[in-house]
């Protein structure tokens, strides 16, 4: 009997063997996904119910100042004044539109029927009517006058305002007034007067 050479065949066995084994994972091989979701809110506080302020304003104090000039004749006093008190604004509305702040100044005059602006001068009082009050003031960040020495004397003149990131509670930087008076009729008293300030809701 002739012998028989198995090894061809066994060696096809274990080649078809090999062609159907299990194919080993990828590293790379992603599992089945599913998504997931965030989600925050925030609430801005309408201006309506507090959540638009102005919290404080400047007020000033132009000194005293001797009467060295003829008080017949043309001319004037140039009076500087400086306040303690610089612009803080509360803007809890979380928007876009900023805000701007307008100021108009009245006369000044020695009594008045009430301490606020838009009251009557008390019959008999002395008035002085300026020529000029300007408003400048310093910028910060986000807070900024619109142009220098605003005129505010009996106009309403935009003096200030807030871009688009001022949210939050902001402070302006010092404000400084400077008041023009003619010098004619000026008697020895002491006068005051008053600034209205508005705070508008939009630049």
């Amino acid at each position: 009997m002739k012998n028989i050479n198995f090894k061809p065949l066994f060696a096809s066995v274990a080649i078809l063997g090999a062609a159907f084994a299990p194919l080993a994972a990828s590293a790379d091989t992603i599992p089945f996904q599913q998504t997931g979701t965030l989600k925050v809110i925030f609430e801005g506080q309408p201006a309506d119910q507090g959540g638009f302020t102005l919290d404080q304003q400047p007020s000033f104090d132009f000194g005293m100042t001797q009467l060295t000039k003829t008080s017949n004749q043309a001319g004037s006093y140039t009076l500087n004044g400086r306040s303690t008190d610089k612009f803080s604004i509360t803007d809890g509305r979380g928007g876009d539109t900023g805000y701007s702040i307008t100021a108009e100044a009245s006369k000044l005059a020695t009594e008045w029927d009430d301490a606020k602006f838009g009251s009557a001068v008390k019959s008999g009082a002395y008035v002085i009517e300026p020529s000029s009050i300007t408003l400048n003031t310093a910028n910060t960040s986000h807070v900024k006058e619109v142009n220098a020495n605003t005129e505010i004397y009996n106009t309403a003149n935009k003096v200030l305002v807030g871009d688009k990131d001022s949210n939050g509670t902001l402070t302006a930087g010092e404000t400084t007034a400077t008041m023009v008076v003619p010098q004619q009729g000026i008697k020895a008293k002491e006068y005051t007067g008053f600034i209205q300030y508005t705070l508008m809701e939009q630049m």
